[in-house]
């Protein structure tokens, strides 16, 4: 065969597959090593730094630097396995918070707000597949089916990314943020 007809297959195939990738909710374009070096929030700092991800963070770091330390404190800690349910700045935006107000809310319903995004144990992708039902350090459970989480108000979002591996658990990103009460008016 001819080098440049294998050229032009070789380079239609590359994109091919990079865009099967990108459209796949399930990908992120995200370099990680195969054994995880950072914590959860390292990790999530780097994918806010980096990647197709690069600055959709902002307000979710924003939010736990508001929220009660005892958040922060959770989501470095190397104690136990974590796996967070992480909104983009789209999904926080969708509700008028952005990372220039986010710290105007009341402490505790932002605490409370952000450990409803937090499962314990490292539930990677199949897990959360899986599952019916996932208990939150808020206390309240989210429901899940065919990918799509519920929260306790029957607010519907979508995973858009997963598996995500931190040293202490796992990374999930989702388009909506999920909500244990109903939103002060």
């Amino acid at each position: 065969m001819n080098q440049i007809f294998l050229k032009k297959v070789l380079s239609i195939m590359l994109v091919l597959v990079f865009a099967a990738g990108t459209l796949s909710p399930a990908t992120y374009a995200y370099a990680q090593d195969e054994e995880p070096q950072r914590n959860l929030v390292q990790l999530a700092y780097a994918v806010n730094q980096e990647g197709s991800f690069a600055g959709q963070f902002d307000t979710l770091f924003a939010a736990i630097m508001a929220a009660d330390p005892l958040v922060l404190e959770t989501l470095s800690s190397s104690d136990e396995d974590y796996t967070v349910f992480a909104p983009t700045d789209d999904a926080f935006s969708a509700l008028g918070i952005d990372e220039t107000n986010v710290n105007t809310m009341p402490v505790e319903d932002l605490t409370q707000i952000l450990l409803y995004h937090v499962a314990q144990g490292q539930l990677l992708a199949e897990d959360v597949l899986m599952a019916d039902q996932i208990e939150t350090l808020q206390g309240g459970s989210i429901s899940q089916e065919d990918g799509t989480l519920t929260d306790s108000q029957g607010r519907v979002v979508s995973i858009i990314a997963t598996d995500l591996l931190a040293t202490n658990g796992v990374i999930h990103a989702i388009d909506g943020v999920l909500l244990p009460f109903s939103p002060a008016e």
